[in-house]
């Protein structure tokens, strides 16, 4: 297996090396130690993670890592603002993270061949001027599933009242039961259309984006905290979405 790595020195442009030969089943954290890595490829390894420490390769540029067994992707990947392409096709992911958006330099990616059945709402506010998305699960005929109706509790029900409530007057005065009941249900993510607090699993919304590179109906899946709340983000336009 291959490891095609370039580097880069200060103030020289970039200067490719001779592929470095590693036979491993993990990523080779040695890799790590060369903060002035430009191009990553580890195409056809039988890796199953990426360490989160990947963020200390702060000028990678290109990263190759198709034909994994990859299932996830770590938060540290998305903090490598350098990155321009990225390609992890051909693996088991399953999620794509909504950190996505803090690669604001990503031009290509390619994620075909993965088990993805939805994209984040900040998905949407990447410029890429290439994007493979091909066999996942993204057509409309599985998008019931993706969105099972489920029904909020009445506790959730309740904290989501109380938490809209509570914005606009002091919730010092709430019985100490009821404080302790919205902080046992709430999330730590917020509602994608008011901005409120979550609580449980919220309520899931799919709203299909328009053309993106030649892709069509891809579905953007949101999550809200009320019944309310998803009738406004169905009304909403998408660009005033994840603008948010």
């Amino acid at each position: 297996n291959d490891f095609t790595v370039s580097l880069c020195a200060e103030g020289v442009h970039i200067c490719p090396l001779s592929p470095v030969v590693v036979h491993s089943q993990a990523f080779p954290l040695e890799i790590l130690q060369l903060p002035l890595l430009v191009c990553l490829r580890m195409r056809c390894n039988p890796i199953r993670s990426i360490p989160d420490d990947i963020k200390k390769l702060k000028r990678l540029e290109i990263f190759c890592a198709s034909f994994n067994l990859l299932t996830a992707l770590p938060s540290g990947l998305f903090e490598v603002e350098s990155l321009v392409q990225l390609d992890v096709s051909h693996n088991s992911i399953q999620v794509l993270p909504r950190d996505i958006s803090k690669l604001r330099n990503l031009k290509k990616l390619d994620l075909s061949a993965n088990q993805l059945t939805h994209l984040p709402p900040t998905f949407l506010s990447l410029s890429l001027t290439h994007l493979e998305l091909s066999n996942n699960f993204l057509h409309p005929l599985f998008w019931s599933e993706t969105a099972l109706p489920r029904p909020q509790s009445l506790s959730e029900t309740c904290c989501v009242l109380v938490s809209k409530c509570s914005r606009r007057t002091d919730s010092s005065g709430l019985p100490q039961s009821v404080q302790c009941i919205v902080q046992r249900h709430r999330r730590s993510s917020t509602c994608d259309c008011c901005g409120g607090m979550l609580f449980g699993e919220g309520i899931k919304v799919i709203r299909s984006s328009p053309e993106s590179l030649g892709v069509r109906n891809l579905p953007i899946l949101f999550t809200v905290c009320s019944v309310l709340c998803k009738g406004q983000l169905r009304q909403k336009p998408l660009s005033c979405l994840f603008s948010q």
